[in-house]
């Protein structure tokens, strides 16, 4: 995404530097110089921008301080994620011309996905007309930031990345407030919310999801959100202010983030999750547990394993009413129980769609001129909802706009954030099973650290890390290139055993 290559036809290297298998070592750098002070740095994880001109005021960072002179200990402050799965956000690299491509391409969503779409697309081209369709009155923000907007952290100019001096300059049109609603693919147009038109050469669908919200009686009162946009956690933030009390549904990465927000606005949380330990998708049973003990000790409650039966209440929310007939008594519930892709555009159109817009391995539809990525995208019968495939599928969709034939094989799924401010990242196949699986567990649960390390025939193929953020860019690296890790097998049972120093 920024190193200025051409994505190869797996298309999938850049999503975490050097863990698809490619040393940083072989991979042209820019020479950052004192003049160059103010390049900015592009998490690979989840797409967070350090930007030298404002610092990182969550971690005491002044304006001016370059990525290069930052201290050993940052860290991404929306993922956690280490400086090493930085890349810089450069110019074209010495000897890389750009295509002779000319037409209009029309992005629908500003999203991760529609975001990095526009950015590659004005950077590496120069006869393309770039326009972007956003739903939102914002500029492309960084979504994962919202429960600290939710909580007073952070206020809606901390989120958004750039102004709109930045796209000016680049020559991308981003028509905020202004979505799409319908395509006509016959005459290559689409019409905009505002009753306008807009004519393409390419489509490019990034429409995201939305939050999905469970079939549970009372879901529709007063005083049940969903959190996706900034103008949610503001009239959430809002609520809470008259409140004393939150039920969140989901103990997800979003359900437990808004929960420590919650915690930071004084209201007693309650997260009701119905699997048996908290984020089912990233960990295991054993990870889950330590992960509930130790949020428990910041004054967090749980209910796991047991449905909501209905939100009670007359007109407002209430209380919530379980399955096995206690009620959580609540002013404000929080639903966080997953995505739903955004489809109605696209099957409105006539291009096939299942739970996702169907593409194929260009990330290409039915259609050949319109392309979909991201959340909205479901290729090979996947839907990652998360932003590292977002990032790699854009990369995919710009490379094909600029005619150079990208391909995408899937991604490596990987989650690494900061749990309500606990270090954890899952990777790969942290569920596999047969025979030839193995997970091999090891745990300091006082101190809150624990290490699962999932092998096929001796290689690993997942991982799942609570506590251990030293280790995280090694194990990353372990995973993608499917190390054989059979010489230490015995070590990884040793909580002591250091991955970022072998090898």
């Amino acid at each position: 995404m920024c190193s200025g290559r051409p994505a190869p036809v797996n298309g999938g290297w850049r999503s975490v530097g050097a863990v698809r298998g490619r040393e940083h070592k072989n991979r042209r750098q820019p020479v950052i110089e004192k003049r160059d002070w103010h390049v900015r740095y592009i998490c690979q994880v989840c797409g967070y921008t350090y930007d030298p001109m404002q610092g990182d005021p969550s971690q005491n960072i002044p304006p001016g301080v370059p990525f290069e002179a930052l201290p050993a200990s940052w860290v991404c402050p929306v993922c956690g994620a280490s400086r090493s799965l930085f890349e810089p956000e450069s110019a074209l690299e010495e000897g890389e011309e750009r295509p002779a491509v000319s037409g209009r391409v029309v992005i629908v969503g500003n999203g991760v996905a529609g975001f990095t779409v526009a950015r590659e697309l004005a950077r590496r081209s120069s006869g393309l007309e770039i326009h972007v369709l956003a739903e939102e009155p914002h500029h492309y923000y960084a979504r994962p930031q919202l429960p600290r907007l939710l909580s007073g952290e952070l206020e809606v100019k901390d989120l958004v990345f750039y102004d709109e001096t930045w796209y000016e300059r680049r020559g991308i049109r981003v028509h905020l407030s202004d979505p799409a609603v319908a395509i006509d693919r016959l005459g290559r147009g689409v019409s905009l919310r505002s009753g306008g038109t807009l004519g393409y050469d390419w489509l490019v669908l990034a429409c995201g999801s939305r939050p999905a919200v469970p079939p549970i009686p009372g879901a529709g009162k007063d005083g049940v959100f969903t959190l996706r946009t900034i103008e949610d956690a503001l009239e959430i933030r809002q609520r809470a202010r008259n409140a004393e009390q939150v039920v969140i549904l989901g103990g997800g990465l979003l359900g437990l983030e808004a929960a420590r927000g919650f915690r930071k606005l004084g209201l007693a949380v309650t997260v009701v999750e119905i699997a048996p330990y908290l984020l089912p998708r990233q960990l295991d049973g054993a990870g889950g547990e330590i992960l509930r003990q130790l949020l428990e000790q910041q004054g967090i409650r749980f209910v796991l394993g047991i449905p909501v039966a209905e939100f009670v209440g007359e007109r407002s929310v209430k209380g919530v009413r379980l399955a096995d007939a206690r009620t959580l008594e609540t002013e404000l519930v929080l639903l966080s129980a997953g995505i739903q892709p955004e489809v109605e555009l696209a099957r409105a159109s006539g291009l096939a769609c299942e739970r996702g817009i169907l593409v194929d391995d260009h990330l290409r539809t039915e259609d050949p001129r319109i392309y979909a990525c991201g959340d909205a995208a479901q290729h090979r019968g996947r839907i990652y909802g998360i932003i590292p495939p977002a990032i790699e599928q854009a990369l995919v969709v710009s490379n094909n706009v600029l005619g150079r034939e990208a391909m995408y094989a899937g991604s490596v799924p990987v989650a690494t954030l900061k749990v309500a401010g606990i270090d954890l990242t899952s990777v790969g196949e942290v569920h596999a099973e047969g025979s030839d699986v193995e997970h091999v567990r090891a745990s300091r649960p006082e101190e809150g650290r624990y290490r699962m390390i999932v092998l096929r025939n001796g290689r690993a193929i997942g991982a799942a890390l609570l506590g251990l953020r030293q280790e995280v860019p090694r194990v990353l690296q372990l995973v993608a290139q499917q190390a054989n890790l059979g010489p230490v097998r015995k070590q990884l049972e040793d909580p002591d055993f250091r991955l970022d120093e072998w090898g």
